[in-house]
């Protein structure tokens, strides 16, 4: 793992979310599309997100994501371009009507479809709106 920054950068994702296309009283689906830089790389791709509530305005979050991956000249090499999987887990509150403010981490690789498969985590902080 020496190929990989091992200093913190800033990191910022921008994420769009389909209303839900199945839910349950536990539960609700729907699918993303995602783009998140830092000052070195940049990823971009799309899957589920599961929505769980836990309570009237608390919800855990999570997604895993299909992409590719593009790493800048002093980036971190993740081993391939594509395919690269984010899975991300969060949790967010209900902080106006429409409005959801959250923490998440995630973890991007490519799960061992290249030979060097290092993989890369972020921490951000989550503010959502629903249109």
């Amino acid at each position: 793992m020496d190929n990989l920054r091992g200093d913190g950068v800033a990191d910022f994702a921008v994420e769009a979310r389909t209303g839900p296309l199945f839910a349950r009283s536990r539960f609700e689906v729907a699918l993303a599309v995602a783009i998140e830089a830092d000052d070195h790389d940049l990823w971009g791709g799309a899957g589920p997100i599961v929505f769980v509530p836990l309570g009237e305005r608390i919800r855990l979050e999570a997604s895993v994501m299909l992409g590719g991956y593009g790493e800048g000249e002093w980036g971190n090499d993740l081993g391939s371009e594509f395919p690269m999987f984010r899975s991300q887990l969060g949790v967010s509150v209900a902080v106006a009507p429409g409005w959801w403010l959250g923490l998440a981490a995630n973890h991007k690789s490519n799960a061992s479809t290249a030979i060097d498969n290092p993989g890369v985590e972020s921490v951000l902080l989550v503010l959502a709106h629903r249109f």
